[in-house]
């Protein structure tokens, strides 16, 4: 390996052996699966370089794929999507800043999300900054147009071009998701009606893990009776009863495919200090994985994101310990918890 992945890694990585080691499951509950595998390197929904390199340094520096099989699954790698463009100039109130860039990558992303999980039972798509929720989503509800939503993150990424204050879209994916809020900002100017369709309904979605909220996304989350979860729900309630809380309320019966969007800021900086938005006061490691573990239990789960891992913004040790986060956050995916 060589660059500062190769750097990072080549004393620190871990054998695929002593990797399972690590970890624990329940045998009597294990289904091998067939899994669609993306790299979404995007990272003009906000302003920090780094965040595109995720990818390569989590699927191919970290071999996930080879980790993923020898938990005895089929990995169907389908590469990482790329996006060149030279970021657009954005003035003005309403804007959404390299809208059209983010239009475009998401396009590409969503026709990959869907044909992954047509092809496979689970999808996994590693990022990127969080804009890449709009091709994630948009693929998963193709597909399951039933499904739910659970988003897991210190922001709610709700806003619409109208409402954000930066005009960074990584806060915006969920607006797209939702006809009440789409068909209020949506722009014959940049237009995504040829590939896109707001599928998801308020009861539908859930968050868990915010801290840090807009004023307009909290009018929001209120007027459309959104659950969401902020840190001192989970202070008073415990990781579990919000758990089951969630899934109860965007899956009441059990039977609609969830996608689960994890952004690795929902956790505390002491756990994942290298990413771009850190809010102190976050989740614990141990529950950012008991949410994942739970939402593989209950048999719906069919796409995952992990996005906004930024090994640019932190030293070596800071950047490890996030992509070692990021490792085994995926994992729990899978019905496995550190020992």
């Amino acid at each position: 390996m060589t660059g500062f992945g190769g750097q990072l890694f080549s004393k620190r990585i871990i054998s695929s052996n002593r990797f399972l080691s690590l970890w624990k499951s329940n045998k009597e509950d294990f289904r091998s699966l067939h899994v669609g595998v993306i790299g979404a390197s995007f990272e003009m929904g906000q302003p920090k370089n780094g965040v595109a390199k995720s990818p390569q340094l989590i699927i191919e520096e970290m071999n996930l794929l080879k980790k993923i099989e020898n938990l005895g699954h089929t990995v169907d790698y389908r590469g990482i999507l790329e996006h060149t463009t030279s970021k657009e100039v954005a003035t003005g109130t309403g804007t959404a800043l390299n809208r059209g860039n983010v239009h475009s990558f998401n396009k590409k992303l969503k026709n990959e999300v869907a044909d992954a999980l047509k092809a496979n039972e689970f999808c996994i798509t590693i990022g990127g900054d969080h804009s890449i929720g709009l091709g994630t989503v948009s693929g998963f509800t193709s597909v399951h147009p039933e499904g739910c939503l659970l988003w897991v993150d210190a922001h709610s990424d709700i806003n619409t071009p109208h409402t954000s204050d930066s005009g960074n879209m990584h806060g915006m994916p969920v607006s797209y998701q939702l006809r009440e809020l789409y068909e209020g900002f949506k722009d014959s100017d940049h237009s995504i009606d040829d590939w896109h369709k707001p599928r998801l309904s308020p009861e539908r979605i859930a968050f868990i893990g915010l801290r840090s909220v807009d004023p307009g996304e909290e009018k929001i989350l209120k007027d459309l009776n959104i659950e969401a979860y902020f840190m001192n729900d989970i202070d008073e309630l415990g990781i579990n009863e919000v758990i089951k809380r969630s899934l109860q309320r965007i899956n009441p019966s059990g039977n609609r495919p969830l996608h689960v969007s994890f952004d690795i800021d929902s956790l505390d900086p002491l756990e994942a200090p290298a990413t771009g938005t850190p809010v102190r006061g976050g989740l614990t490691l141990r529950e950012g994985l008991r949410i994942l573990y739970e939402c593989h239990k209950s048999g719906s789960l069919k796409a995952l994101d992990l996005v906004e891992v930024n090994s640019h913004l932190g030293n070596k040790e800071e950047s490890l310990r996030t992509l070692t986060a990021a490792e085994h956050l995926i994992f729990s995916a899978f019905g496995h918890l550190l020992r």
